[in-house]
């Protein structure tokens, strides 16, 4: 073994332990169905408001740290807590670990009463 084959496989059972790690259990749904428990690191939301003349859009992102060798297309979404995110970015791994921003957006057309929105 190289050192770097020991610090991608260091890595990715270290910090993507769901159990004594850092990781906590998510759903991966490739092609968008279906559904994987996977471990992953994942990050706190950003929220971004637009503003628009026929009302707002909200788009909700977050990383997430996953296994470099789960395979990824833009079709595929992620659950965390009962809620879905699609994929924005699939870089590739570094030192067996891949870094994902995911994503979710919802938008309230203007003179909908509060709370009526529509997931886009």
């Amino acid at each position: 073994m190289t050192l770097k084959t020991d610090i991608d496989a260091d890595a990715t059972t270290i910090f993507l332990d769901a159990t004594d790690g850092f990781a906590v259990s998510i759903t991966h749904k490739p092609g968008g169905s279906g559904g994987t428990a996977i471990d992953a690191i994942t990050g706190d939301e950003r929220i971004t408001r637009e503003f628009g003349d026929n009302g707002d859009t909200v788009e909700v992102t977050r990383e997430i740290i996953i296994d470099g060798s789960v395979t990824l297309t833009y079709e595929d979404r992620f659950t965390i807590d009962s809620v879905n995110y699609g994929i924005s970015e699939i870089p590739v791994p570094v030192h067996g670990l891949r870094s994902i921003q995911i994503s979710r957006k919802r938008k309230r057309k203007t003179g909908l009463p509060s709370g009526n929105s529509i997931e886009i």
